[in-house]
């Protein structure tokens, strides 16, 4: 039988497979979308829509799902749907293979590498007084262990000397990623306007990066 199964407006296509899912002993033909949304739905051999659709993935998935069926655990009591994403989603900033972005308001860090996200973690960034500044930067330089002293004047309160500080990585000029072994506050604004990373991931993220990657730091 012929029948349609998406409205003409849709240019993505369909992905179909045939697979007896309700166990009557006659397939059913499945639809998983060709692009766009992860719906996968079930008709019967006649376009009958059967009272059966579902998300493969999460709802906001724009690559499609390629859908098959099969009796994968041998019951004879009905075939079971297996789906692969349609095509590879590229996340991020297009056309920028490695990145580093800071996300102030969320106090978090993405790490991204091929248009996925390599791992992220908690940060903490500037206070409200010290700001760390939004902008478009690249990993100036690294250093495995650096000391950082400040002074704001004569007996400043603010005023700070740590030695010792691991795995640093300048973004722009005093600015640094860096560990921070002084608190375990990650997810707050807690310094002077670098980017407080624990320890562990300062670590990771250091070996990862190189100098000249790309650094975007927002709101």
């Amino acid at each position: 039988s012929d029948f349609t199964v998406v409205a003409e407006s849709h240019k993505e296509g369909v992905n179909v497979a045939m697979g007896d899912v309700d166990a009557d002993g006659e397939d059913e033909v499945l639809v998983g979308m060709g692009g766009n949304g992860p719906q996968v739905m079930a008709y019967e051999s006649y376009g009958e829509r059967m009272d059966f659709n579902t998300f493969a993935y999460e709802s906001d998935f724009r690559g499609g799902v390629r859908v098959a069926a099969g009796d994968l655990d041998s019951t004879h009591a009905g075939d079971e749907i297996v789906t692969i994403p349609g095509r590879r989603v590229w996340l991020g900033r297009p056309g920028i293979y490695k990145y580093v972005d800071v996300n102030l308001s969320e106090q978090h860090l993405y790490a991204y590498e091929g248009g996925r996200v390599a791992f992220d973690f908690p940060i903490s960034s500037g206070t409200a007084k010290y700001p760390t500044p939004p902008g478009d930067y690249v990993i100036q330089s690294k250093n495995p262990l650096q000391n950082y002293r400040w002074e704001y004047g004569p007996e400043h309160p603010d005023n700070y000397d740590i030695k010792d500080v691991p795995w640093n990585m300048q973004f722009n000029g005093p600015y640094f990623l860096h560990g921070a072994f002084w608190h375990n506050n990650f997810g707050t604004p807690m310094s002077h306007g670098c980017i407080n990373i624990s320890i562990p991931n300062a670590q990771h993220i250091y070996e990862w990066v190189g100098v000249g990657d790309k650094v975007f730091i927002h709101y």
